[in-house]
């Protein structure tokens, strides 16, 4: 007994449409991390976000973060409450339905940038 036309074309277009939405989550996924670093703007307990200012967008870029978000500084583990306007960071984030998650924080201790600073205009060196 041999098959129909029918139910061949029913059951390609079927493991056809089955491979599409395996390839489509998995693309959805796997999202890319991105990576920004600037100054703190501001910072926003309450709703889990800040803006982050760099050298290009004087406006500054909106992040949020989440219970997964890890926040460093100077190599160590800190929290979210650690976050102050005019700290550098280095933001490593995901972007999904136009919001800019942050999975890490990274902060630049203060006193570390204060003396590179300070060691670069008594020397004239730049780093």
């Amino acid at each position: 007994m041999k098959p129909s036309s029918n139910v061949l074309r029913v059951s390609a277009l079927a493991l056809c449409l089955l491979g599409l939405g395996v390839a489509g989550a998995m693309a959805a996924g796997s999202e890319k991390l991105q990576n920004e670093q600037g100054t703190i703007k501001s910072v926003d307990q309450a709703h889990h976000s800040l803006v982050l200012a760099n050298h290009k967008e004087k406006a500054g870029h909106p992040f949020q973060w989440n219970e997964q978000t890890k926040f460093t500084e100077g190599g160590k583990a800190v929290s979210a409450t650690d976050l102050k306007a005019g700290e550098h960071a280095l933001i490593s984030y995901e972007s999904a339905k136009g919001v800019a998650m942050a999975r890490s924080i990274s902060l630049t201790p203060a006193k570390a940038e204060k003396q590179t600073q300070s060691h670069s205009s008594h020397t004239g060196k730049t780093k």
